[in-house]
Protein backbone atom coordinates (compact mmCIF):
# COMPACT_ATOMS: atom_id res chain seq x y z
CA UNK A 1 0.00 0.00 0.00
CA UNK A 2 1.18 3.47 -1.14
CA UNK A 3 0.29 5.76 2.00
CA UNK A 4 0.38 9.81 1.01
CA UNK A 5 2.56 11.32 3.22
CA UNK A 6 1.13 14.63 4.54
CA UNK A 7 3.17 17.78 4.86
CA UNK A 8 2.97 21.27 5.98
CA UNK A 9 5.04 24.58 5.96
CA UNK A 10 5.92 26.58 9.30
CA UNK A 11 6.08 29.66 8.65
CA UNK A 12 9.30 30.89 11.13
CA UNK A 13 8.73 35.07 11.26
CA UNK A 14 6.79 34.78 14.39
CA UNK A 15 9.93 33.90 16.22
CA UNK A 16 12.28 36.30 14.11
CA UNK A 17 13.67 34.04 11.55
CA UNK A 18 13.04 34.76 7.88
CA UNK A 19 11.80 30.70 6.64
CA UNK A 20 9.71 29.06 6.02
CA UNK A 21 9.69 24.85 6.90
CA UNK A 22 8.30 21.77 5.10
CA UNK A 23 7.68 19.44 7.38
CA UNK A 24 5.86 15.56 7.36
CA UNK A 25 2.83 15.88 9.82
CA UNK A 26 3.70 12.33 11.21
CA UNK A 27 7.27 14.30 12.55
CA UNK A 28 5.58 17.29 14.36
CA UNK A 29 3.11 14.98 16.19
CA UNK A 30 5.82 12.47 17.34
CA UNK A 31 7.92 15.57 18.21
CA UNK A 32 4.73 16.88 19.90
CA UNK A 33 4.11 13.84 21.86
CA UNK A 34 8.14 13.37 23.16
CA UNK A 35 8.27 16.73 24.46
CA UNK A 36 4.83 16.26 26.56
CA UNK A 37 5.44 13.09 27.38
CA UNK A 38 9.06 12.49 28.25
CA UNK A 39 10.28 13.66 31.99
CA UNK A 40 11.96 17.36 31.70
CA UNK A 41 15.20 16.26 33.01
CA UNK A 42 15.63 13.97 29.71
CA UNK A 43 16.07 16.94 27.21
CA UNK A 44 19.12 18.81 26.91
CA UNK A 45 21.48 16.80 29.07
CA UNK A 46 18.78 17.00 32.05
CA UNK A 47 18.64 21.00 31.53
CA UNK A 48 14.85 20.59 30.47
CA UNK A 49 12.58 21.98 27.54
CA UNK A 50 12.76 25.27 28.61
CA UNK A 51 16.39 25.46 29.01
CA UNK A 52 16.42 24.27 25.55
CA UNK A 53 14.32 26.72 23.88
CA UNK A 54 15.83 29.27 24.99
CA UNK A 55 19.76 27.62 23.71
CA UNK A 56 17.42 26.82 20.49
CA UNK A 57 15.98 30.02 19.90
CA UNK A 58 19.70 31.93 20.43
CA UNK A 59 20.91 29.42 17.80
CA UNK A 60 18.71 29.67 15.18
CA UNK A 61 18.72 33.30 15.28
CA UNK A 62 22.74 33.05 14.75
CA UNK A 63 22.03 30.74 12.00
CA UNK A 64 19.19 33.03 10.29
CA UNK A 65 21.90 35.60 9.96
CA UNK A 66 24.14 33.71 8.63
CA UNK A 67 22.39 32.06 5.91
CA UNK A 68 20.51 35.62 5.00
CA UNK A 69 24.31 36.92 4.81
CA UNK A 70 25.42 33.55 2.55
CA UNK A 71 22.22 33.06 0.68
CA UNK A 72 23.62 30.58 -1.29
CA UNK A 73 24.65 28.12 1.25
CA UNK A 74 20.85 27.71 1.82
CA UNK A 75 20.20 24.05 -0.15
CA UNK A 76 19.59 20.89 0.77
CA UNK A 77 22.69 19.74 -0.42
CA UNK A 78 24.55 21.42 2.66
CA UNK A 79 24.35 19.73 5.95
CA UNK A 80 24.40 23.00 8.15
CA UNK A 81 21.21 24.64 5.94
CA UNK A 82 19.40 20.71 6.92
CA UNK A 83 20.23 21.20 10.53
CA UNK A 84 18.98 24.36 10.77
CA UNK A 85 16.00 23.46 9.22
CA UNK A 86 15.53 20.38 11.60
CA UNK A 87 15.95 22.73 14.50
CA UNK A 88 13.60 25.47 13.51
CA UNK A 89 10.86 22.46 13.33
CA UNK A 90 11.66 21.32 16.90
CA UNK A 91 11.94 24.60 18.26
CA UNK A 92 8.42 25.69 16.68
CA UNK A 93 6.96 22.54 18.65
CA UNK A 94 9.15 22.67 21.70
CA UNK A 95 7.63 26.32 21.58
CA UNK A 96 4.25 25.09 21.22
CA UNK A 97 4.52 22.83 24.39
CA UNK A 98 6.56 25.88 26.56
CA UNK A 99 4.32 28.50 25.52
CA UNK A 100 1.09 26.95 24.94
CA UNK A 101 0.41 29.56 21.82
CA UNK A 102 -0.49 27.34 18.86
CA UNK A 103 1.71 25.94 16.12
CA UNK A 104 0.59 28.02 13.09
CA UNK A 105 0.74 26.04 9.59
CA UNK A 106 0.71 27.47 6.24
CA UNK A 107 -2.09 26.27 4.82
CA UNK A 108 -1.43 24.53 1.58
CA UNK A 109 -3.30 26.94 -0.80
CA UNK A 110 -0.87 30.11 0.29
CA UNK A 111 2.08 28.30 -0.74
CA UNK A 112 2.48 28.40 -4.26
CA UNK A 113 1.70 32.51 -3.56
CA UNK A 114 4.69 32.62 -1.06
CA UNK A 115 8.17 34.27 -2.37
CA UNK A 116 10.51 33.63 0.11
CA UNK A 117 14.57 33.34 -1.18
CA UNK A 118 15.54 30.75 1.17
CA UNK A 119 12.67 28.29 0.41
CA UNK A 120 13.80 25.73 -1.89
CA UNK A 121 11.73 24.67 -5.12
CA UNK A 122 9.14 22.20 -3.50
CA UNK A 123 7.71 18.87 -5.48
CA UNK A 124 5.47 18.44 -3.00
CA UNK A 125 2.24 20.11 -2.47
CA UNK A 126 1.66 20.70 1.62
CA UNK A 127 -1.85 19.73 3.54
CA UNK A 128 -3.14 20.01 6.57
CA UNK A 129 -2.84 18.05 9.71
CA UNK A 130 -6.45 16.29 9.87
CA UNK A 131 -8.47 17.16 12.81
CA UNK A 132 -6.16 20.57 13.60
CA UNK A 133 -8.91 23.55 13.90
CA UNK A 134 -8.31 26.40 11.50
CA UNK A 135 -7.53 30.48 12.88
CA UNK A 136 -8.45 33.26 10.46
Amino acid sequence: MNKEIAYSAIPMDRFGIKTLVLTQHQQLIDMREAFLNDPDWSWCGGKGKRFMHQKLKKELMAEDAYFEAHIEDAIQSNQRWVDFMDDCVIFAVLDEVITCNPLVLMHPSCIDNVSHPKMPPLNIKPSLIQGIEIFH
